[in-house]
């Protein structure tokens, strides 16, 4: 477990890194990882809101090692270092869900001065979630093919 604490707003992000081996197209491989992967993730988001529900503020930031008295939102994150999100399997709503690569790339998208950057984190993963786009949304209506002397605009794809 990984943990992320904002003093500012006292938003505590608790995170879990899934070590992921690869399966290339290995279809056996591919669904043992999906098999192992939900259950356990889910497991943990389970045990740790039981934890936060458990314990006061005091005790949550002292077994974290953390000098502050008080929590303002605990926020699960499930990090998968390749993959989170496959067909036919339901992440559990209390935590935002996405990759390694996923959530650095909402990271740099973070801007510096937003008032709480762990629930904009959350949010941005959740609504950035694969579930929550549709693939319209993701095709360029005009799309543009540059070469070095000139370019080709294709309309109506």
């Amino acid at each position: 477990m990984l943990f992320l604490f904002d003093k500012k707003t006292k938003s505590l992000g608790l995170f879990q890194l899934k070590w992921q081996d690869k399966y290339s197209s290995d279809l056996v491989a591919r669904r043992s990882r999906i098999s192992n992967f939900y259950p356990k993730a889910i497991e943990w988001v389970d045990k740790m809101d039981q934890w936060v529900s458990l314990n006061n503020p005091k005790s949550i930031l002292n077994a974290l090692c953390i000098d502050d008295t008080e929590i303002s939102n605990v926020y699960f994150f499930v990090i998968g270092r390749y993959n989170t999100h496959f067909s036919n399997q339901t992440t559990d709503e209390r935590a935002a869900w996405g990759s390694w690569y996923h959530l650095v790339e909402l990271y740099h998208k973070i801007k510096i001065e937003f008032d709480d950057p762990v629930k904009e984190l959350y949010f941005k993963l959740k609504a950035d979630s694969p579930r929550n786009t549709s693939i319209k949304d993701k095709i360029d209506k005009n799309p543009k093919l540059e070469l070095e002397n000139f370019s080709i605009t294709f309309t109506n794809v």
